[in-house]
């Protein structure tokens, strides 16, 4: 399932609130989206779930990936830069 710019956006400002303890914060889990070009360089993904994720191409670079959840995901080539 391709994931939309605005929706990604949505999910990551949930899960920051979950991260700092907020009301209403939701932990972020994209198992089996397509994220490939997707844009989460900088974005805190610290216990996030990407489980069978499509990363091909995704731009993570220096997003924090602390206890990150990658369980199968597609990354060909793939390079994570903290």
């Amino acid at each position: 399932m391709k994931i939309s710019r605005e929706e990604l956006e949505n999910k990551l400002s949930l899960h920051y609130k979950w991260l700092d303890g907020v009301p209403g914060g939701v932990q972020l889990n994209l198992t089996g989206y397509d994220l490939s070009n997707a844009d989460m360089g900088y974005a805190n993904l610290r216990n996030a779930v990407l489980k069978e994720a499509n990363l091909r191409n995704a731009d993570m670079r220096y997003a924090i990936t602390t206890n990150i959840n990658l369980r199968h995901a597609i990354m060909p080539d793939g390079t994570i830069h903290d």
